[in-house]
């Protein structure tokens, strides 16, 4: 649904407060909730960014939990985490994961994460990701480096 469209039906929950009395057979919070279930509206509060009750828009992130830095054979496992619970002012993502050598050589495959978990419980927010390094001789001395690629952002892990 268009945002126009949410703030209308907002806006229609104002006047209904202005306009319900108490003798109205349905009471002003069971519009909201009847309206917010429907729709999937969420209260809105315009706050300037100086206020100090401010919070900016961010996207979840991820992080390795794997503890293991050494890979020994072509194709393995690592496990992720999302940190925060999407909702609210924290958004979803699809993040990118790849490995690269120092040079940025890509020396994997990539692999597509949506980071979208809206659970409570930091278990239900993990992510397995299994992947699969190109048929190529590797140098033990060389670093090399997973890569998290976010849309507008490129973080190494």
């Amino acid at each position: 649904m268009a945002n126009n469209s949410k703030l209308r039906l907002l806006r229609i929950l104002e006047l209904l407060k202005e306009k319900t009395d108490e003798k109205h057979p349905l009471s002003t919070p069971e519009i909201e909730d009847a309206l917010r279930d429907r729709w999937n509206l969420e209260a809105y509060k315009n706050l300037k960014a100086s206020s100090k009750a401010f919070v900016e828009n961010t996207k979840a992130t991820l992080e390795r939990v794997s503890s293991g830095r050494k890979v020994s054979n072509n194709m393995f496992s690592l496990n992720f985490f999302q940190k925060e619970p999407v909702g609210g002012k924290v958004s979803g993502c699809t993040d990118s994961l790849f490995f690269s050598d120092s040079a940025g050589k890509l020396i994997s495959d990539v692999k597509t994460v949506i980071v979208d978990k809206t659970n409570e419980n930091s278990v239900d927010r993990t992510f397995r990701v299994r992947f699969t390094l190109k048929g190529q001789a590797f140098d033990k001395t060389q670093d090399y480096y997973l890569n998290i690629h976010g849309k507008g952002q490129l973080r190494s892990a």
